[in-house]
């Protein structure tokens, strides 16, 4: 047997079409806001019990350094969130599935059907109020997931799960 190993053309490769993406469900910017609340009041909860226990009172100007740092950081958190979101997306290909996210940091995760171990749909508290669901993919060698995609209605999770279910370490190529 002759080793090989001819060049590729780079433009022959299949290509990614941004178009083709599948934004995640814009309803679930409610959940996004709601989780934001909940951390800011958390926030706040701490710093009051902190004021009020005397732990800061006596401090001079601690508690405003303190309040310095969280109010921006809420407000960055109430801008960062939504704009994140909004670049995340999903492309369902014959042999693979495609998830793009970040916003100042952009990815983009291909996992191939052939590559798949076992696939599952989780809800969280509030995803399971909002019928929201994530989808994970598991492929070997890893203890957590290799792709996971939130935001999915709950039913649009499950078609998918059994999709890639059916295709998982399969492929039609060969």
């Amino acid at each position: 047997m002759t080793f090989s190993n001819t060049s590729i053309d780079v433009n022959q490769l299949p290509s990614v079409h941004p178009d083709e993406f599948i934004h995640l469900e814009q309803g679930y910017k409610k959940v996004i806001l709601l989780e934001n609340g909940i951390i800011s009041c958390l926030f706040l909860a701490v710093w009051a019990a902190l004021y009020f226990t005397d732990s800061l009172s006596g401090k001079g100007h601690t508690i405003w350094f303190i309040l310095a740092g969280v109010f921006p950081f809420l407000g960055f958190l109430f801008w960062f969130r939504p704009k994140a979101f909004a670049r995340k997306g999903y492309q369902l290909r014959e042999r693979d599935i495609i998830f793009r996210n970040g916003l100042w940091w952009q990815e983009e995760t291909v996992v191939p059907f052939v590559r798949v171990q076992h696939s599952e749909v989780t809800q969280g508290p509030l995803g399971r109020i909002f019928g929201y669901s994530k989808l994970k993919l598991y492929t070997a060698g890893g203890s957590k997931s290799d792709l996971s995609i939130p935001a999915l209605r709950t039913e649009t999770a499950q078609k998918l799960e059994h999709f890639v279910s059916q295709k998982a370490g399969t492929d039609e190529a060969v």
